[in-house]
């Protein structure tokens, strides 16, 4: 049976959602999420590989690191350019903006985190660099799952983010989540932040039609 791979951030995961609120977001992508409703709208298994807080840059190494079959189907949605992460040999260490407000619930790393993330947008952070690297990012995604052979698509969490650049031909599907995220219609997740039930299934049904049924299957 073919299988849809779902990349991305908090967008694609669905956090906050009724199966996977209140101190338990981290544990398993939300069942409400696009992912899980376009893959039943085409009759598709589904892995939902996002990952809440990812860069784009993480994304990336996701994708790269992900063992493909050559059934699969892929789809990433690419996330804010505003985030980056360092990976070592021990771990990935995530850095966004979330650090600087204030994090509840004890976590002893709290102080560091804070602390390395203020020096990264202080002294590192450029709004130019960082949306290269975005689309550097989606342009080696896309030629490296198409020297697989293998079917992909590509959106992002917010179409003004996407820029021409001489290097960038990747096919982005013409959908704009933000504008269902911020329509007033569609209820926030349980932690009034997150895009709602509604609005996963509205995506899901466009990238449904976009895709064609995932190419009529």
């Amino acid at each position: 049976m073919r299988r849809l791979i779902a990349f991305g951030c908090s967008m694609t995961y669905g956090q906050s959602m009724p199966d996977n609120y209140m101190g338990h977001d981290s544990l398993t992508p939300s069942k409400f999420a696009w992912p899980e409703i376009l893959g039943k709208l085409t009759g598709t298994e589904v892995v939902n590989m996002a990952i809440c807080g990812a860069s784009n840059k993480e994304i990336l190494h996701l994708i790269l690191e992900y063992q493909f079959e050559s059934t699969d189907i892929i789809m990433v949605c690419w996330t804010f350019t505003d985030r980056t992460c360092i990976i070592t040999n021990e771990k990935l260490l995530r850095l966004g903006v979330w650090y600087l407000s204030p994090i509840k619930g004890g976590r002893s790393d709290v102080p560091a985190l804070k602390k390395r993330t203020a020096a990264y947008y202080a002294e590192v952070w450029d709004e130019h660099d960082s949306s290269l690297s975005q689309h550097r990012c989606i342009h080696y995604a896309n030629l490296y799952l198409n020297s697989k052979n293998l079917k992909n698509y590509h959106l992002t969490v917010n179409n003004d983010l996407i820029h021409e650049h001489p290097f960038f031909n990747t096919p982005m599907l013409p959908v704009d989540y933000m504008s269902i995220i911020q329509d007033p219609h569609n209820p926030k997740a349980l932690d009034n932040d997150h895009p709602g039930e509604q609005t996963h299934r509205r995506l899901a049904e466009k990238l449904w039609h976009l895709t064609l049924g995932l190419t009529n299957g």
